[in-house]
């Protein structure tokens, strides 16, 4: 394997490196969470077919409007998918949050103790405030504790409804302060298959090589160009100490400083002065040369 290969093979790997580290194609969220996701491309309120009835979702939809707000409502039975874990509501919610990353979500569904509850998170993507220096899980933190002081008044056993309300209207409280204007909901993207994700990985691959290429390619042409440069700079240091040797024949030699050497010399000199590129040089060490040849005769 030639050094060049060598290169390209170590640009590949780094744009496989770059891939996994960007896309993280191990890391996986549960089917019940993508079906969900699905689902929230076509409306902010998701409603599984066994839920309870405890939330509204036609007025979940209308007050949560194109807010970066969604919402899944799902039945009263354990969450098989989480079994294993403490909190599989709030396990969901985040699995969702991945899916729809710039979003608040809000999951109802059964805990572990087989409690009909509510999980609130935000999506990795939600974007810091632009008004103030906190960030966006303390701008959700902030939106949770003021609706929950306001929905326990109103929620019951049998309507769960405004525990959304309330949210959705401290949410406008706190995003108007914090945010200028109200963040509003972006689309939940399609899911990565195995054909998107081989398609990303060599384009990315396909990208590191190339900008390898290019890198080296500029890395090539700056160093042929200093070396042209320190062998035009020696070429003319050289010339410059033949032309002083010249100079002191045609002065002080007897027989050497008559008048057609003389302007010969000169016209030399000034070609020499003149001279900037590679091949003007060239030239006048042709000149010089035969001009030494004439004079040391």
């Amino acid at each position: 394997m030639n050094r060049i290969t060598s290169w390209v093979v170590a640009a590949a790997v780094i744009g496989l490196i770059g891939f996994f580290a960007a896309m993280q194609p191990w890391r996986s969220t549960s089917d019940l969470a993508r079906s969900i996701a699905g689902s929230l491309r076509e409306s902010s309120v998701h409603v599984a077919e066994d839920a309870p009835g405890l939330v509204n979702p036609d007025r979940a939809r209308t007050v949560i409007g194109d807010r970066a707000i969604v919402a899944a409502i799902l039945g009263t039975a354990p969450l098989q998918e989480y079994a294993d874990s403490d909190q599989p509501n709030r396990d969901l919610c985040k699995d969702i949050a991945e899916l729809a990353p710039t979003n608040l979500v809000i999951v109802f569904a059964a805990d572990k103790d087989g409690e009909y509850d509510s999980a609130y998170c935000n999506g990795p993507d939600f974007p810091d405030p632009t008004q103030t220096d906190e960030d966006a899980d303390r701008f959700a933190l902030g939106v949770i504790i003021a609706a929950e002081t306001a929905w326990s008044y109103r929620t019951t056993e049998t309507d769960r409804t405004p525990e959304i309300e309330e949210y959705v209207l401290a949410f406008d409280a706190e995003a108007g302060e914090q945010y200028g204007k109200l963040p509003r909901r972006g689309t939940v993207p399609d899911l990565p298959t195995f054909g998107r994700l081989a398609l990303t990985a060599a384009a990315m691959v396909a990208c590191t090589v190339v900008l390898f290429l290019i890198l080296r390619s500029a890395a090539l042409a700056a160093r042929r160009k200093a070396r042209t440069e320190r062998a035009r700079s020696r070429l003319r240091s050289a010339l410059d100490a033949r032309l002083n040797r010249l100079a002191d024949i045609v002065l002080h030699e007897p027989g050497a400083a008559n008048a057609e050497a003389a302007q010969r010399y000169v016209e030399t000199l000034h070609r020499f002065r003149e001279a900037d590129e590679r091949g003007q040089l060239d030239e006048v060490r042709a000149e010089v040369d035969e001009l030494e040849k004439e004079l040391r005769r």
